[in-house]
């Protein structure tokens, strides 16, 4: 497959995501993306780690059997809107700005930062 500077075209054409990650740190961008995009993924635990995933939005392979099985049994052809309003809901940057807003903006937790600088 040659260089595709926007992935926006393969991911429409694509039924799911295959996410093979088995070591690395934090949450996976890809597993985002795929989210983003609101497909079906197929991955490992690693490839989970940090997110909420259902059975209608994922399912989790840690062998290569599993990862056949998997793909070969997957219904999920397209679209999927679970897999977008999970991203939608809890990982997109509206919610990441929300979520700050609410630690930077709420009075309680500026006062409480205080009393903890006092002790």
């Amino acid at each position: 497959m040659d260089f595709t500077p926007n992935l926006t075209a393969l991911y429409e054409k694509a039924s799911f995501v295959v996410i093979p990650i088995y070591s690395g740190s934090g949450m996976k961008v890809k597993t985002a993306e795929a989210l983003m995009y609101g497909k079906y993924i197929i991955g490992t635990p690693e490839a989970f780690t940090g997110y909420d995933i259902s059975p209608e939005i994922g399912i989790q392979c840690s062998n290569d059997a599993q990862f056949i099985q998997a793909i070969n049994e997957c219904r999920h052809q397209g679209y999927n809107p679970a897999s977008r309003e999970l991203f939608l809901s809890k990982y997109s940057n509206n919610q990441a700005i929300d979520i700050l807003r609410k630690i930077i903006f709420t009075p309680s937790s500026t006062s409480e930062l205080v009393a903890d600088d006092n002790d």
